[in-house]
């Protein structure tokens, strides 16, 4: 413990310099204009994976999303990755999912697959099914990583 009373304020995230210009370039990133016609809007649709359905201790695994613009899913714009795991989810729900445990532990770092994700989806609208797990994972790692970053979501 430091005596120094300055410095990083306890329980923020330490990134790296080039990570922590990737969060300041998304964060200046505009939202779209509020008067935008929804059939003109970017929407992000998105997927999570986890290490179990507790919201309060299970991990997110992986996030998956397409691109969707004038009404049509862009399946040119999709992002796909796993996150970094330091030890694998349970058996039974490497099952449910599909991600095995070696590829769970040869994921990405979390800080890097969360950049890439939150520059994939911009400042655009998530869309979900039973939004709120989404949302909830997503922001638990967030915070955790890269600190609480707000972005839009529609069930």
């Amino acid at each position: 413990m430091s005596w120094w009373p300055f410095g990083k304020p306890a329980g923020l995230p330490t990134l790296e310099p080039a990570q922590r210009i990737r969060l300041q370039r998304w964060q200046q990133l505009p939202h779209p204009p509020g008067s935008t016609p929804v059939s003109r809007q970017r929407w992000v649709v998105m997927d999570s994976e986890s290490s179990g359905l507790d919201l309060q201790k299970d991990r997110l695994l992986s996030l998956a999303a397409v691109g969707v613009e004038h009404g049509t899913l862009q399946i040119d714009q999709s992002f796909d990755c796993r996150l970094q795991q330091d030890q694998a989810s349970s058996d039974a729900n490497i099952l449910i999912h599909g991600i095995g445990a070696q590829e769970q532990r040869q994921g990405q770092p979390a800080a890097d697959a969360l950049l890439d994700f939150l520059h994939f989806a911009g400042r655009d609208i998530l869309v979900a099914f039973h939004a709120d797990f989404d949302r909830t994972l997503l922001d638990r790692a967030l915070a955790h990583t890269l600190g609480k970053q707000p972005m839009q979501w529609l069930d």
